[in-house]
């Protein structure tokens, strides 16, 4: 069966999922992965073998730890002005191809190519788990407008989260199979904008040894394994990789983003973590640093977390998709991954919780 994999570019934790999903999708499916160039030698390095199709990539522009939303519209307005032209011809490219199906993980050139060309659509991706929880609040409005931009509506949609997913964590053969062992140093993982701030901060928190990544002379999945705690961004897949290894955190969300902010308050919620802030990072360390005998904490039943590996089940998923609509004469209905279709099985949990 022909797939074409669409992967956004931004980051490393799509990146990452599609790598560790490779070795169970590869045995049955001809796969094509269509990704922007920032990301593509990570894929041929862990995709041995993968078809690739270098493809436009939609990117954020920071200032410091924040996102500039009005710099990353400029940034990107090239590909918005040739969105149709761009999908129009990856259609086409579909159907040469003889593609039968279209995974998109928060890509949104191939995900509307799909409709183009007439191809079931599956959505996986975490970030658009944001769609599922109310809030008015500028940083959550901006979020979802983004993340139904990128994820439009598919016959299928997969959220990949530690919280209220459908499925759990994704994860890479290197951490699943990771030899964990309890440290006396805590990793921190930067992003170099705000890696100077990070480390001037955390050099005033005595008696500790800090490890931070990236580091090109360190092994960081050897490193994460062997930690006491992790202080990193708030971004999901390293949260999920943390917790898998039973590593508390602290989570330090990027301001203006929603998702991290979300991330970081379920990671609480989980009992795993607490939630820091970039100004008060010297206070929230030490305090972190001070109850990591204590984790896990109660997790709050209001949710519903997964920290065990789910990353051979989700390819089983979809496999049994595909398999599904292939043998269809016509497409299932699309359905976004909006509140008020995830409402019935969050009121069903709730339920659970009383029966």
């Amino acid at each position: 069966m022909k797939i074409v994999y669409g992967v956004a570019g931004e980051g490393r934790g799509h990146a990452s999922r599609a790598a560790a999903l490779w070795p169970f999708l590869s045995k049955d499916m001809d796969l094509t992965v269509s990704c922007p160039e920032s990301i593509g030698p990570f894929m041929e390095e862990k995709a041995p073998g993968v078809n690739l199709e270098l493809i436009p990539g939609i990117h954020f522009s920071l200032i410091g730890h924040k996102i500039d939303y009005l710099g990353s519209l400029q940034k990107n307005l090239p590909l918005i002005y040739g969105f149709n032209k761009i999908t129009d011809d990856m259609a086409r490219k579909m159907k040469d191809l003889g593609a039968q199906g279209v995974i998109s993980d928060f890509e949104p050139f191939t995900a509307v190519a799909a409709h183009k060309a007439g191809l079931p659509l599956l959505n996986l991706n975490h970030p658009a788990v944001v769609r599922r929880y109310l809030s008015l609040l500028p940083d959550a409005v901006s979020a979802k407008m983004v993340a139904s931009i990128m994820t439009p509506p598919a016959q299928k949609n997969l959220i990949c989260s530690f919280y209220d997913g459908d499925v759990g964590p994704i994860l890479r053969e290197e951490i699943r199979t990771a030899e964990v062992k309890k440290g006396e140093y805590i990793l921190v993982y930067v992003k170099e904008s705000s890696a100077e701030e990070t480390r001037e901060k955390l050099s005033r928190v005595r008696g500790v040894e800090f490890r931070f990544f990236p580091d090109k002379q360190s092994n960081f999945i050897e490193a994460l394994a062997g930690c006491a705690g992790v202080i990193a961004p708030a971004g999901h897949q390293l949260l999920s990789e943390s917790l898998f290894l039973k590593k508390p955190v602290l989570a330090i969300p990027q301001k203006g983003q929603y998702e991290q902010r979300l991330n970081a308050r379920m990671l609480k919620s989980s009992g795993w973590g607490r939630e820091g802030s970039l100004k008060n990072l010297e206070e929230d360390a030490k305090a972190f640093i001070a109850d990591l005998d204590r984790f896990p904490l109660r997790a709050n039943p209001m949710h519903r977390f997964i920290i065990e590996d789910h990353t051979e089940l989700t390819a089983r998923k979809i496999h049994d998709f595909f398999d599904g609509e292939v043998a269809k004469k016509s497409l299932s209905r699309r359905s976004s991954c909006d509140y008020l279709e995830y409402l019935p099985r969050k009121i069903r949990h709730l339920t659970g919780l009383t029966a």
